[in-house]
């Protein structure tokens, strides 16, 4: 069992939400580790064998130790009032994607949470709505792999097959074969829009964007908001932020002052708390020194 699933596994026993197959086989047998030589073989491993979801633009698989910290200085249901949730990958701006329950249905939804804001969404029913929604925008623009990524045509068609296949392999039959077959589609050139008042984009891809549109009502999301509290102000962070404040806070000169040992400590401190002048900051030492002890400095 790999230490992801061991993470999640302790997690969702923790939460009480049930893991979906489709995440356990995606997690089982360790291809979501992206290892120590990830940024030397990625491109050797993309078109061979990709970690599971690579064809999502912005995904990353959490690690087990992500998993614990990110469940137990953030999304702990102590500092999110009462709210239970899995986080098992993150964007890279630190946005999590994570399971939680859902009212009146048997598997667990997955929402993106954000990390600096209050209010998040609920997007999809079930974890393998997530998964066939995250593959069909893959399929209907293939950009991001022949952009940047400097990869051919055929090359970004090899990696989304790869991906959909490994994917599809954990999920219901019938889903399954109707991904690979949307999957194994000739290459054209078509316009895209990413929203309604945005230029079109010519792209590479498998799936017409009218195509696509007309698949995607199929995963309609559950309405459901989340009130989330924002990362950086659950304790661990605001202790974590307090600890580096007072590291670098200067000593207190009064206290440095009281040992006849630290004078000279006593007069930077009281400078670097002040901008007082060495002459001031000796003036302010000496009169605390005769005021505490009655006698002359």
């Amino acid at each position: 069992m790999s230490a992801l699933l061991q993470a999640l596994d302790a997690l969702a026993a923790d939460t009480g939400i049930a893991l979906p197959p489709l995440l356990r086989h995606l997690v089982a047998g360790g291809a979501t580790a992206y290892g120590p030589d990830w940024a030397a073989t990625w491109r050797e491993r993309c078109l061979s064998a990709p970690p599971p979801l690579i064809s999502c633009g912005d995904f990353e698989w959490l690690d087990a130790q992500g998993v614990r910290t990110t469940a137990e200085e953030w999304l702990n249901p102590a500092y999110q009032n009462g709210q239970r949730l899995v986080p098992f990958a993150e964007t890279g701006a630190g946005d999590a994607w994570c399971l939680l329950p859902l009212e009146g249905s048997p598997e667990p939804g997955v929402a993106l949470v954000r990390h600096d804001s209050g209010a998040s969404e609920v997007g999809y029913r079930s974890f393998q709505d997530f998964a066939c929604v995250q593959l069909l925008r893959a399929l209907a623009d293939l950009s991001d792999w022949t952009g940047e990524d400097g990869f051919t045509t055929a090359q970004a068609c090899q990696v989304v097959r790869n991906d959909v296949d490994q994917v599809a392999a954990g999920m219901h039959a019938a889903t399954g074969a109707w991904l690979r077959a949307l999957s194994r589609a000739q290459p054209l050139l078509r316009e895209v829009r990413d929203g309604p008042r945005c230029p079109p984009r010519t792209v590479p891809s498998l799936v017409s964007q009218s195509a696509l549109l007309e698949a995607l009502e199929r995963f309609s999301p559950p309405d459901v908001a989340l009130a989330i509290t924002a990362r950086w102000e659950c304790a661990p962070a605001m202790a974590r932020s307090t600890a580096l404040l007072a590291a670098k806070a200067p000593p207190d000169w009064r206290a440095l002052a009281r040992n006849p040992g630290s004078k000279l400590a006593a007069l930077r401190a009281h400078q670097q708390a002040h901008g007082s002048t060495l002459q001031q900051a000796k003036a302010a030492v000496d009169d605390f020194i005769q005021n505490s002890t009655g006698q002359n400095p």
